[in-house]
């Protein structure tokens, strides 16, 4: 049975015979939801849990995570990812749904590909990063440089995102080129020291020698060709090098891989939803949301890190969220679609964010990295009887890419602002 708030804080320094890790975790001790996902932590009033137990976790298909070593590990139906695929820290990835529309994304040899004459590809030779037997090796005799390419349809003036991930053979350059009605833009970069040679491009480490390389570009007509393509550093062009991996998506960040055949391949949204009805809060009892994470890239204009809401739309609710027009991160609430407080500041995508909302009727504060930000307006706290992260009731404001160290809501009793921002420090 789950402890009251009065017994809660009054939980002894030992359970047991042994110290515990509630004990000297008073952020834990004191919460009513606390996770840490760089710990393994998890507690629901005061008493530990599991993280299946701290709400509802919905998502479909093959979604990718990655260990701080090892391969990527593809994550099944319903099933969180606990580190970030991109980088390997242990965190709680969220993304919203995406699109790959590059077509037979591991099948280089396969149309829509084609590929110069003197090309050659030898299927499934190689460890790919995701530990199968599924990489392909490119080889070419001379010029031109080998590569691949396909056409594909594209939004007008909309940001895409092509990634691939590649290894060094014996040529270890690799290029990137988006080719439409006007500019080429491209990148190349260097597979043996993991740097970007030239263009605005993007690399990461993806274990094993692989990297996964990235350009971003906003189209400029409705059917781009994609080329990718490797060349030694001398520039000669006979050699060989690895691949694996080829993505194409809206927005200007790679997100996690989603593999492809004949047709493009939707990844779901991760969705999130805790039952916090039990504890009253609204109204006169209040409470404080602290956040620890990164937010790398956005979907929409008002994508939310969080929210409480009353279960059903988006009239009473309070929130942190992404403003996308302002590049900013935002504090609100609202009452009957009536804004009752809201506080902001400046926000670059992929930057840590530390921050601790305090929601209570009339007594609202928003503290980020250790100083209180001003705000507008004083009015109710509505009603909080569930908890979404990464979306808001109508499941449309969900960030591309998120990830938390640490998230946990607290009794506004509980702490001070100004220990909130010895906390967010």
């Amino acid at each position: 049975m789950a402890l009251t708030l009065a017994n809660r804080l009054s939980l002894p320094a030992f359970i047991g015979r042994q110290p515990h890790w509630l004990a000297i975790t008073p952020e834990a001790r004191n919460s009513l939801w606390y996770g840490d996902w760089i710990k393994g932590q998890f507690a629901l009033n005061g008493s530990p849990v599991g993280f299946s137990q701290l709400g509802t976790f919905t998502a479909s298909g093959t979604r990718y995570e990655k260990q701080a070593s090892g391969p990527l590990t593809p994550r099944g139906v319903n099933i969180p990812r606990l580190a970030d695929y991109s980088t390997g820290a242990r965190r709680w990835l969220m993304e919203g749904a995406v699109t790959n529309l590059i077509l037979r994304s591991q099948e280089f040899s396969s149309a829509p590909w084609s590929t110069p004459t003197n090309t050659s590809i030898t299927n499934n030779v190689a460890l790919a990063p995701d530990g199968t037997m599924t990489a392909e090796r490119w080889s070419t005799t001379g010029a031109p440089y080998p590569s691949v390419f396909q056409t594909v349809t594209v939004a007008n003036s909309t940001a895409h995102t092509l990634s691939v991930y590649a290894k060094a053979g014996t040529l270890d350059r690799l290029s990137l080129e988006f080719r439409g009605s006007g500019t080429t833009p491209n990148a190349i970069f260097d597979l043996s020291a993991g740097t970007v040679v030239s263009g605005s491009g993007v690399i990461s480490p993806a274990g094993n020698g692989w990297y996964r390389c990235a350009i971003t570009v906003t189209s400029i007509d409705t059917s781009e060709l994609v080329i990718i393509g490797a060349y030694n550093q001398s520039g000669a062009p006979a050699g060989n090098f690895y691949i694996w991996g080829a993505q194409l998506e809206v927005g200007s960040y790679p997100t996690s891989y989603v593999a492809t055949t004949g047709g493009t391949s939707t990844r779901a949204p991760d969705l999130f939803t805790s039952d916090m009805s039990e504890y009253g809060l609204g109204f006169d009892t209040g409470c404080w949301v602290s956040a620890e994470g990164v937010l790398s890239a956005a979907t929409g204009t008002s994508d939310r890190v969080l929210q409480l809401d009353d279960g059903g739309d988006n009239s009473h609710s309070s929130y942190i969220y992404y403003d996308q027009a302002a590049g900013a991160l935002r504090m609100r609430t609202v009452s009957a679609f009536s804004q009752q407080f809201s506080a902001s500041i400046p926000y670059t995508l992929g930057t840590p964010f530390r921050v601790a909302a305090k929601y209570e009727s009339g007594d609202f504060a928003f503290v980020v990295d250790g100083d209180r930000i001003t705000g507008s307006g004083s009015g109710a706290f509505p009603s909080a009887n569930t908890l979404r992260v990464a979306s808001d009731a109508t499941a449309v404001s969900i960030p591309a890419s998120l990830s938390f160290s640490k998230l946990w809501i607290a009794p506004a009793s509980a702490y001070t602002v100004a220990d909130m921002e010895a906390l967010t420090s």
